[in-house]
């Protein structure tokens, strides 16, 4: 994630770039990578035929206390925000 926001940065002017890295340190602080260790290519793209084709997925839902709930739902699109990749499933 460092290297991404480096490359960023580097496109910025030095002003832009001294205050979105002060707005990212922040959230850097806070951010908890992923720990399923899965490849994120190989899931998106999965997660996305299941989108283009419409099918219905089951999956393991685990909190940030670590509680799991078995889920299943039609996934409609895919949304990425603040490091994370979130699947849009309407309930």
């Amino acid at each position: 994630m460092e290297q991404l926001i480096a490359i960023i940065l580097g496109m910025m002017s030095t002003d832009e770039a001294d205050q979105i890295h002060t707005t990212l340190r922040n959230e850097q602080l806070a951010y908890t990578p992923v720990a399923h260790y899965k490849d994120l290519t190989k899931l998106i793209c999965a997660i996305s035929g299941y989108i283009d084709t419409k099918q219905t997925i089951a999956f393991t839902y685990t909190n940030a206390q670590g509680g799991e709930k078995k889920l299943f739902g039609l996934p409609t699109g895919l949304l990425f925000d603040t490091y994370y990749f979130y699947v849009i499933i309407p309930f």
